[in-house]
Formats: C-alpha cells, sequence, structure tokens
C-alpha cells in the first residue's frame, strides 16, 4: 500500500511526490540504513513515518549524511532513536 502521509525533505523542504525518487535513513544499533522509499523501505518492513530523515534524491542523501553523521551530529527529529 502507497503512503499517503505528506513528508518533505530534510535538506531542501520540497514536499514529496508520487513521480519523485525518494530515500529514507533510518538509525539502528549499528549505525544507518539508507533504503529507497518505495521499494526497500516497504519491502524491507520500515516504516518511512519513523524515519531519522526524508530525503529527494542521491545528492540530499549525500549532503544530510555529511552534515548530520559523518562530523559526529546524529541529525533527524530524534537523533537516539533505534529500530
Amino acid at each position: 500500500m502507497a503512503n499517503l502521509n505528506t513528508h518533505t525533505c530534510d535538506v531542501c523542504n520540497i514536499q514529496r511526490q508520487p513521480s519523485n525518487h525518494w530515500f529514507a535513513i533510518f538509525r539502528t544499533l549499528g549505525g544507518i540504513l539508507v533504503l529507497e522509499w518505495e521499494t526497500s523501505a516497504s519491502n524491507e518492513g520500515y516504516d518511512v513515518d519513523n524515519a531519522t530523515a526524508h530525503l529527494c534524491g542521491h545528492p540530499h542523501v549525500t549532503e544530510w549524511m555529511s552534515k548530520n553523521f559523518f562530523n559526529g551530529k546524529t541529525g533527524g527529529a530524534d537523533p537516539i532513536k533505534h529500530l
């Protein structure tokens, strides 16, 4: 079933449209997990509503990770949420 909630990119604030190729980032006990929105996230059983970050494309995945993960910050709405 398609996700009907409205999401915006955590980098540029653009609203998600059905034709966009989005990614969801999840913090796990082992680090982070980056999944394609429609295919991987739903097939792997992850709920994109609970993702640490919602991103509208590869460039914003890279930007978010460089700003929020590699420099020691955790980013996202709930930085201590683990799956």
